[in-house]
């Protein structure tokens, strides 16, 4: 049906034209999930294919064995065992490390004098290698689940700790005298302004931090 002045209204159907970036970003999306797979498919074929030919299957598996002892390993109920335990030993160890460091960096943070006195035993701290205090924690806390914790913990905690301290320091201080005019309480200038100000920092600790977590829990 036509309308009286002879344009035709628009159907339910058709949908008004897309922006020409966003359908260029659709397609750029569609073409590096396609190349993804393919790299993905193309590797292990190529990695199944040369295991056994190309280098011995002593060292290196073929994908299609690794498959059957990943198998085997779930139908006995040894990899939900050791999954649990690890994810376990993750978890506690990064609500421990960003708590901690969290906590600290707010504190130090708000403490310029003390932060000045810690800041060199920190960045000394910070600057030493990670793998070089598992032998320490293992003389301390044994092979188990409290060294895991805490080994995790520890490597958690500087990311968090130097953000979160950063992200305190960098509060404009202009803000925070009108804060301190307008009659706020010590307490409602940390939790209306400090946090929010770092939060944004703590979630690039985070960011940094969270790749460690597992290779930490497995160690």
């Amino acid at each position: 049906m036509t309308s009286i002045i002879g344009i035709r209204p628009m159907q339910a159907e058709e949908s008004p034209l897309i922006d020409p970036a966003i359908a260029r970003r659709q397609r750029e999306n569609r073409l590096v999930l396609t190349l993804r797979i393919l790299l993905a498919v193309s590797s292990l074929g190529l990695w199944e294919w040369g295991s056994g030919r190309w280098f011995s299957d002593f060292w290196v598996s073929s994908p299609s064995h690794i498959l059957h002892a990943l198998w085997a390993m779930l139908a006995d109920g040894r990899l939900m065992s050791a999954v649990s335990a690890t994810v376990a030993v993750a978890i506690t160890g990064f609500l421990a490390g960003v708590i901690l460091g969290a906590a600290l960096g707010i504190l130090l943070g708000l403490s310029p004098v003390i932060a000045r006195v810690l800041d060199p035993y920190l960045v000394g701290m910070y600057s030493l290698p990670r793998v070089a205090l598992v032998p320490l924690f293992v003389l301390w806390l044994g092979i188990g689940f409290e060294m895991k914790v805490a080994f995790t913990a520890l490597l958690v905690f500087f990311p968090i700790f130097m953000n979160t301290l950063s992200g305190i320091r960098s509060v404009d201080a202009d803000l925070i005298d009108v804060i301190k005019v307008m009659g706020a309480s010590r307490w409602n200038t940390v939790a209306k302004v400090f946090i929010p100000s770092a939060l944004s920092w703590v979630f690039a600790g985070l960011r940094i931090s969270a790749p460690f977590v597992l290779i930490s829990a497995e160690s």
